[in-house]
């Protein structure tokens, strides 16, 4: 189930009155993100997070293991999808 559009605008209006980071808080998984969301978007999220091309062979990988190096990659870069950014 998705929000309207004014419950998200008043969550983001929240969010930035309270200095909210939610990359202090949260971390993309294999379990909680990469695992729900298609491969092209395990890709897009490495590259934005690494700002660097994805090797071929993680392309090439089922989406359950390039999930779980895509978990891998991301350890430290406090990359957060765009709902959860400010």
């Amino acid at each position: 189930m998705s929000l309207p559009r004014a419950a998200w605008a008043l969550q983001n209006a929240l969010a930035q009155a309270l200095e909210l980071d939610m990359s202090n808080w949260w971390q993309a998984s294999a379990s909680n993100y990469f695992g729900r969301v298609k491969k092209e978007r395990i890709v897009q999220a490495i590259e934005e997070a690494t700002r660097a091309p994805v090797d071929e062979r993680l392309k090439s990988l089922k989406k359950k293991d390039m999930a779980a190096e895509a978990e891998k990659c991301l350890v430290g870069t406090r990359w957060l999808p765009e709902p959860l950014r400010n």
